[in-house]
């Protein structure tokens, strides 16, 4: 990716190089301002009342911001990059590219701590699958993701809650259990539970009792109400399965 004027280096920031380098390519794209403070928050991008948020991992420690943004008449677009490329240089001096088995599927590993924001409006989330190659210094302690961008090679946008729909494999039959999500959308048990949770808090689907020792679903009536959003959905809390 060739490097723009638009870096945060000046500031002295400690980020990983995909980090530094997705927050340039937003600025660029959108003629944003890196690092900008609002509300006590400083924000990775900021486009007029637009914010963008880059965020890896750790989607739990965004919702205070992402909250107060909102309150204050932001409108806030996090980015999430999921790696499906990766390029690395080989021992000969050459480079080798491997592609990750992954699918926009994983980013309900992030999404599920957002599951209760999502109808807000002003919030959305751009899955980015990407083609990374990695850098020469190594990470410390494998905590960062220390690689540069190559190439965007997907893009999903979750503008509203059914959106989330449009991240599966494969159509969720309904009603439906975490099992049936494993099987029907080929994804493990913890992703599934996730996939479950984040349908049910985003106000897509309505608890209807149990099959055998799993929670029931049934997907809620997706047509927008006179108001022109969804009903909000019963909130028993998080239930293990």
């Amino acid at each position: 990716m060739t490097r723009t004027r638009y870096t945060s280096d000046m500031l002295g920031l400690r980020e990983s190089t995909l980090h530094r380098d997705l927050k340039s390519y937003y600025a660029y794209l959108h003629g944003g301002l890196i690092e900008e403070t609002v509300c006590g928050y400083r924000i990775d991008v900021l486009v007029g009342r637009m914010a963008y948020e880059v965020q890896t991992k750790h989607f739990h420690k965004l919702r205070p911001k992402i909250e107060t943004l909102l309150e204050g008449g932001y409108r806030v677009t996090v980015v999430y990059p999921i790696q499906g490329i990766l390029e690395y240089r080989t021992a000969a001096g050459g480079h080798r590219k491997r592609r990750k088995k992954t699918s926009p599927a994983k980013a309900f590993e992030e999404l599920v701590y957002l599951a209760k924001l999502l109808p807000r409006e002003g919030l959305g989330v751009e899955i980015l699958m990407l083609h990374e190659r990695a850098t020469r210094r190594r990470s410390r302690r494998n905590r960062v993701r220390n690689t540069h961008l190559v190439a965007i090679l997907e893009r999903r946008s979750v503008e509203s809650p059914v959106d989330l729909l449009g991240l599966l494999p494969s159509v969720i039959d309904s009603p439906f259990t975490t099992r049936d999500i494993m099987e029907q959308a080929g994804v493990g048990k913890l992703l599934a539970g996730r996939i479950a949770y984040t349908l049910h808090h985003a106000g897509l689907s309505e608890r209807v009792g149990h099959r055998n020792r799993f929670v029931l679903y049934r997907m809620r009536d997706l047509d927008p109400d006179p108001g022109g959003e969804l009903g909000d959905p019963a909130d028993p809390g998080p239930e293990p399965e």
